[in-house]
């Protein structure tokens, strides 16, 4: 029997990178993977085969989040700014056709809980906590 590669190095993976991964799945984008909270947040919501209501999304386009939790601290405050998009569930629209508000908010400091050294949560930034 053969074993996909990639499940193979999913098993080898620590509980703290996986967590990280969907930490970035989640909640960091790029300019260029952004398209709107609607086609963004269609992976997320087909996971959970509902409509989330709120998540918040950071713009980091250098690549900062690579470091933010090298402190070693559980709990880190962004020294950097970063751009970030809240979405927010019309309540209208139903699974699997969600439709979103997009609010593009500057310059936000964000608060990160860490573990073992990569990102797992992101704190209240602006409606809820991300």
């Amino acid at each position: 029997m053969k074993i996909p590669t990639a499940a193979f190095l999913l098993v080898l993976l620590p509980a703290a990178v996986l967590s990280w991964l969907n930490f970035f799945h989640k909640h960091v984008v790029t300019e260029n993977s952004w398209q709107s909270c609607s086609s963004n947040m269609w992976n997320i919501n087909n996971e959970i085969r509902q409509c989330k209501d709120i998540n918040t999304f950071i713009f980091d386009p250098e690549n900062q989040f690579n470091t933010i939790c090298s402190s070693g601290e559980e709990f880190v405050t962004s020294y950097s700014w970063f751009d970030i998009v809240d979405c927010t569930h019309d309540r209208r629209s139903q699974y699997p056709n969600c439709v979103y508000q997009d609010q593009r908010l500057k310059a936000k400091n964000i608060k990160i809980k860490c573990v073992n050294g990569y990102p797992v949560h992101l704190y209240n930034l602006a409606k809820g906590t991300g």
